[in-house]
């Protein structure tokens, strides 16, 4: 969660980790299974992990993919429920 993503969840656009082998058309069926809400759009994006430097050792976190999710007008999800 981060402070970009809290500002486009006031236009209904809500960022997920999703897995590497996910499709858009997948990422839809599962928002509209869990949520109950049918998105009007999915974008999704492959991030590198970061060089990282941890006593002495260089490393590099893991690649993960990225959904924002686009929600209809009057639509909205509590995706921090428990949190």
């Amino acid at each position: 969660m981060t402070e970009k993503s809290a500002i486009a969840e006031s236009v209904n656009k809500y960022s997920f980790v999703i897995a590497r082998w996910a499709s858009k058309d997948q990422v839809a069926r599962a928002i509209w299974e869990v949520y109950g809400i049918r998105p009007t759009k999915v974008q999704t994006i492959n991030l590198t992990g970061r060089r990282v430097r941890f006593k002495g050792m260089n490393g590099v976190r893991q690649d993960y993919k990225k959904a924002i999710i686009t929600l209809p007008k009057g639509k909205s999800i509590d995706i921090h429920k428990g949190v």
